[in-house]
């Protein structure tokens, strides 16, 4: 599987299969960070979000966005399980009406936390689905889970955002059709 980078003009081959980074956003003592605007297009269906963060506590949650906006309303959906390496469930989550992704232990920002999310279809007037797996920094832990966003409507961005400051990388690939 290739991976091509997107250049100023545009992306380099838009037709190749495998991941084209599409973007890069560092972020440090931050409460919130969000992805340029139109980082979702016509150009990808699909979608992976790979955060490395290095400074903070706790963990975030996600909205969606569009021209400039958060959604805020309570229209997210999902469910998570947070488990240590032995196997035992530390913690689940979910929720059928929240105002954003995210629960005890969704999206870890502990030092050297690592979340990959896949975000299906946010371009299209259609529902946003998520999936995401995380390792909680040094401890090993894994977080797993998914969702929707129930409405109908077409989003070209996200915002990552928690009550505490953090400090990190959010590098989003299209994945190719």
């Amino acid at each position: 599987m290739a991976i091509k980078t997107a250049s100023g003009s545009g992306l380099t081959n838009s037709l190749s299969s495998g991941l084209v980074l599409l973007n890069t956003t560092s972020f440090s003592t931050v409460t919130s960070v969000s992805l340029p605007a139109n980082t979702f297009t016509s150009s990808y269906r699909n979608y992976q979000i790979v955060t490395n963060i290095t400074a903070g506590t706790g963990s975030c949650s996600i909205r969606l966005r569009a021209s400039g906006s958060d959604a805020t309303a309570s229209n997210y959906v999902y469910t998570s399980l947070y488990q240590n390496t032995s196997g035992t469930v530390l913690n689940n989550a979910s929720s059928a009406s929240a105002t954003s992704w995210g629960g005890s232990g969704m999206f870890d920002t502990s030092p050297d936390g690592v979340n990959n999310i896949f975000i299906y279809n946010p371009q299209l007037a259609s529902q946003t689905t998520m999936n995401f797996l995380g390792v909680v920094g040094d401890s090993g832990l894994q977080v797993v889970g998914g969702g929707k966003h129930t409405l109908s409507t077409a989003y070209d961005s996200l915002t990552l955002f928690q009550s505490g400051n953090i400090s990190g990388v959010i590098r989003v690939y299209g994945l190719a059709n």
